[in-house]
């Protein structure tokens, strides 16, 4: 289960890395940065809520139900930051964007 884990925590490490070499500039580029920001928190979350309480102690401090809980929320907020700037590039109205 450990390896698991450590391969999970790798692959949401890889989506935020992929990610962040898209090109925020086109609006394809911000959807994609937008999914795999995404699909990196769903990697935390899941070692978080379903793998991590399996183990007694911490095995390392990457892995500890706090920093995942970081990473997970900091992926989310950049993939709503993504959200955000294609809304303002598809030129949306204020009141819209306000609610993003």
């Amino acid at each position: 289960d450990y390896e698991r884990m450590c391969v999970l925590f790798n692959i949401g490490a890889l989506m935020s890395q992929i990610a962040s070499a898209q090109n925020t500039g086109t609006d394809d580029g911000l959807k994609n940065a937008a999914k795999y920001l995404q699909q990196a928190a769903g990697a935390f979350t899941h070692i978080k809520e379903s793998m991590a309480p399996a183990f007694q102690q911490v095995v390392t401090p990457d892995l500890s139900l706090e920093m995942l809980g970081t990473l997970s929320a900091v992926m989310v907020a950049q993939a709503q930051e993504a959200i955000l700037l294609k809304s303002v590039q598809d030129k949306m109205k204020d009141a819209i964007i306000a609610k993003l």
